[in-house]
Parts: C-alpha cells; structure tokens; sequence
C-alpha cells in the first residue's frame, strides 16, 4: 500500500512538473524561436583574407623570414583575432580564409568574387550583410577600425 501511494506521489509531481514546465516554457520557445529565425535573416559576417601557410613560406625564402611582409600579416592576423573575439556585435559571424578566391553569396543569388594576390591585394577583410554589395577592406587595420567599419556596415549602434 506504502509503495503504490508513493507511485502515485511521484507520478503526480512528475505530471505537475511537465504541466508547469510546459505552461513557463511554451511561449519562451515560440519567443526563442522567433529570435533565431530574425537572427538567421539577418546575416552579419566577417571574413578576414589571408596568405596560406605555403604562401608564407613561400615569402619568408624569398624575402628572408623576417621582412616587412611577414610583419604586416603577424599584425593583421593579430588584429583581426583581436576584433573577432571583442566585437560586441550579436550575430556577428568571423571566419579566416586562405584561399586565393573568396566568393560571397548574397539572399539574392548574386555573387561577389575577390582575389587575393601576393602583391597588391595580400590580406584584409570582407563585410557581409547578404543583403548590400558587401564592404572590402584591403590590407592591415587596427582592431578598433575594424569594429568602427562593422558598426557602421551593419547599421549596429556602438555600446
């Protein structure tokens, strides 16, 4: 008798528990829900361009390891880490990349392409919202411009 009283104790809370649960928790789903679904129309990223590790090899013999060129990407690559990780901008997505072609697609199907060369178009970053032909920033910025260029990019007040 002890034990079926206890059972149907348990079983009673544990309905009371979902209940309950169920009522708090419905519309902070929905709400939740609803805020990732704005979040993923709303794209924000930033992809920072840079040399490979065969590329800067490739520089460090032929200009010597420690030349003007591997300093300015030691700096950009600082910089650019420095910005990703203290942005202060929700959403915001950063991504490196090595790769001597960035594509970046829009909502609307179009693409943008930029080339980085060893030469004239070396490092730098690319603003995207998805929406607006996307902000290239070529080169080495201090982590202060770059959030500077994204708040005004992204139409984000500064905190």
């Amino acid at each position: 008798m002890k034990m079926r009283i206890l059972l149907i104790g348990v079983f009673a809370l544990a309905m009371m528990s979902c209940g309950t649960n169920h009522k708090t928790t419905g519309p902070k789903s929905e709400e939740n829900t609803q805020a990732q679904t704005a979040a993923k129309k709303e794209m924000r990223q930033v992809i920072f361009f840079t040399p490979s590790t065969d590329e800067l090899y490739e520089i460090s013999v032929r200009d010597g390891e420690e030349n003007a060129t591997m300093s300015v990407i030691d700096e950009f690559e600082t910089n650019a880490q420095e910005f990703a990780n203290s942005n202060g901008i929700s959403n915001l997505s950063t991504s490196f990349v090595t790769d001597k072609i960035v594509v970046v697609k829009l909502k609307d199907g179009r693409e943008f392409r930029v080339e980085r060369d060893m030469d004239s178009n070396l490092c730098g970053a690319i603003f995207n919202n998805g929406e607006k032909e996307p902000l290239i920033v070529k080169g080495v910025r201090l982590p202060l411009e770059y959030s500077k260029l994204a708040h005004e990019f992204f139409n984000v007040s500064e905190q």
